[in-house]
C-alpha cells in the first residue's frame, strides 16, 4: 500500500522534473489528499515517508494542507479511516473485526480496538451491537414500510 503511494509520489515527481518544476506546495497537498482517499487513512501510510518522497518536509506540506482543507493531514487520515471502518461495518455487519483491522493497516486487533475505543468511546463489537445493527435494522424496517410489506 505504502510502495503504491510512493510510486505514485514518483510519477507525479518525474513529471515536474520533467517540466523543469517541482509542483507547488499546494499541488503536493492535493496529491497528499488523493493519496490519503485512495487509501482510505490506512495507517500503513506513513505520511513522513510520502513528504521526503515529495522533496519536502511533513511540516511544510502540513501547513498549506491545513490551510486549504481545514484539517491536518493526521486528522483528515484518521477520519478517513474510521469513515471507512464505519462503511465496511455497515455493508458487512459480520465481517470478521481482525480482517477489518488488517485492512486499517493495524498488525493486531488489540491495536485497532485500542485506537477505536479512544476515537469512538466503546470497542468496534460494542459499536457494531449498539449503534450498526440498530441503525441497520431502523433503514430496514422503514424500507419494509415504504414499500407496504
Amino acid at each position: 500500500m505504502e510502495r503504491e503511494a510512493i510510486q505514485r509520489v514518483e510519477t507525479w515527481m518525474s513529471r515536474y522534473r520533467s517540466n523543469g518544476r517541482g509542483g507547488s506546495p499546494a499541488e503536493r497537498a492535493e496529491l497528499l489528499l488523493a493519496i490519503l482517499n485512495d487509501h482510505h487513512g490506512s495507517n500503513r501510510l506513513r505520511l513522513t515517508y510520502i513528504c521526503t518522497g515529495l522533496g519536502c518536509t511533513l511540516r511544510s506540506v502540513e501547513r498549506v494542507f491545513k490551510a486549504k482543507y481545514g484539517e491536518s493531514m493526521h486528522k483528515m487520515q484518521k477520519r478517513l479511516r474510521m469513515e471507512r471502518v464505519n462503511w465496511c461495518l455497515r455493508a458487512d455487519p459480520k465481517i470478521k473485526l481482525s480482517a477489518l483491522a488488517f485492512e486499517m493497516g493495524y498488525d493486531r486487533l488489540s491495536e485497532f480496538s485500542r485506537y477505536f475505543r479512544q476515537r469512538e468511546g466503546m470497542t468496534p463489537q460494542q459499536y457494531l451491537e449498539k449503534v450498526i445493527l440498530p441503525e441497520l435494522a431502523r433503514e430496514a424496517a422503514k424500507s419494509e414500510k415504504s414499500h407496504g410489506v
